[in-house]
C-alpha cells in the first residue's frame, strides 16, 4: 500500500512539475512577441527613447530562455521581469489590448523568489546588445528569444 501511495505521489509530481515547465516555456515565448511588439512600436514612432531599457529587457529575456534548461527559478525569475517590464512599456505606448500580455493568476504562481546569483550574459553578448540598432527588427534575429 505505502508503494503504490509512493509511485502515485512520484507520478502527480512528475506531472505537475512538467505542467509547470510548460507554463514557463509559454510565459517565456509570450515574452518574446511583448519584446517584438515593443521594438515595433519604438520603429513606429522612430523613438530612441527607450533603446537602454529596450536593450535591458533583451539581456533578461536572454537570461531567461538560457537558463531555462538548468534553472527554471532563475529563468522564471528573469522571464518576469521581461513581462513587468513589458507592460509597464506598452500601457504607456500601445493603443492595443494588453489582454494578451498581461500576467495571470496561474502564471503568478510560478514565480517564488529572487534567485541569489544574478546571471550575467558574456562580455561578447553584452557588446552585441550595447551596439545594437534597437530600431532594426531583423537585429533581434540573432538571439534566441524563444524556448524550443
Amino acid at each position: 500500500m505505502k508503494l503504490l501511495l509512493f509511485i502515485f505521489a512520484l507520478g502527480f509530481s512528475i506531472v505537475f512539475q512538467a505542467q509547470n515547465e510548460v507554463e514557463l516555456k509559454n510565459f517565456i515565448n509570450k515574452n518574446s512577441i511583448a519584446i517584438r511588439s515593443i521594438q515595433k512600436n519604438m520603429f513606429t514612432r522612430n523613438q530612441l527613447t527607450y533603446s537602454d531599457q529596450f536593450k535591458e529587457l533583451l539581456k533578461n529575456q536572454i537570461v531567461a530562455v538560457k537558463q531555462f534548461m538548468a534553472h527554471k527559478e532563475i529563468s522564471c525569475y528573469y522571464a518576469f521581469l521581461v513581462r513587468e517590464e513589458s507592460l509597464t512599456y506598452m500601457k504607456k505606448n500601445n493603443s492595443e489590448s494588453l489582454e494578451y500580455y498581461k500576467i495571470t493568476d496561474r502564471e503568478n504562481t510560478m514565480m517564488k523568489s529572487n534567485p541569489v546569483n544574478k546571471i550575467k550574459l558574456s562580455a561578447n553578448e553584452l557588446q552585441i546588445i550595447h551596439h545594437l540598432d534597437v530600431l532594426n527588427p531583423s537585429n533581434l534575429d540573432q538571439f534566441t528569444l524563444t524556448v524550443q
